[in-house]
């Protein structure tokens, strides 16, 4: 493993996060960041750090969280109990002002906590998270637009419905891989709202991209234009071989 002492009471492995001790998972807890002082954070684990500023522009630091504010913060966590695992380096905390809950963003994800990727990056425990209005009546059957898998159709820390549609419900897991790819282009997948939909998902703990879709970027459909020159007929007649093309002579 790859060890470095720092100031005598911090010992790092760069291997995993030193907020919540986990591995590189970057579908869980985006991504991870290696420091020159040594010590390696979770991308989500620094956006809900109670205590850490973002002082910088998104070029310098960990996008924009510079490593001397996050060695601050880590030796601040490294203080502070999870209340859901018992291991030191909780960095997050209810946002409800009465609830004194810490706990590490990924130990949070596992529980359903609840966490707001905009604005103030508030997280929210189980007992305080907040609920989706849904149907007085819902449908007994539905299957998730995204995927066309079934469904139950009752909002729930997995499930998701949305305001614009009637009677709609999502897989949280597909909303989230939806918005991850889509970006600046994510929207209802059924009547194509980005304004009450994507409000509503973000409140909900979806996280999306602040960048172009995935499918703009400009190499995915370069092999759209590449022109096929190659007969398949089982008995090829051209004198020439199969590969002979006309247009390129």
């Amino acid at each position: 493993m790859n060890k470095r002492r720092h100031r005598r009471d911090l010992e790092f492995d760069q291997n995993v996060c030193a907020f919540c001790g986990e591995a590189s998972d970057e579908k869980k807890c985006g991504k991870l960041f290696t420091s020159k002082l040594g010590f390696s954070v979770h991308q989500y684990c620094m956006f809900f750090s109670a205590a850490l500023p973002q002082n910088g522009e998104d070029n310098d630091g960990f996008e924009g969280f510079l490593e001397r504010d996050v060695l601050r913060e880590i030796k601040r966590a490294s203080r502070l109990k999870c209340c859901l695992c018992g291991k030191k380096g909780a960095s997050a905390g209810c946002c409800d002002l009465h609830c004194k809950r810490g706990f590490h963003f990924s130990c949070g994800i596992n529980q359903k906590y609840l966490f707001q990727f905009f604005g103030q990056f508030r997280a929210y425990c189980v007992d305080h998270r907040l609920h989706q209005d849904t149907p007085s009546y819902p449908s007994k059957k539905a299957k998730c637009p995204i995927c066309l898998e079934p469904v139950q159709c009752r909002a729930s820390t997995d499930i998701l419905t949305t305001p614009c549609c009637k009677d709609v419900w999502f897989h949280r897991s597909c909303v989230q891989e939806q918005a991850k790819v889509s970006g600046y282009f994510f929207r209802c997948a059924v009547c194509n709202d980005n304004d009450k939909f994507v409000e509503e998902m973000k409140t909900m703990g979806i996280y999306v991209p602040d960048r172009d879709a995935a499918w703009e970027d400009g190499n995915n459909f370069a092999e759209l234009l590449e022109k096929y020159s190659h007969c398949d007929i089982q008995s090829c007649r051209c004198p020439l071989g199969r590969k002979y093309s006309s247009d390129s002579g």
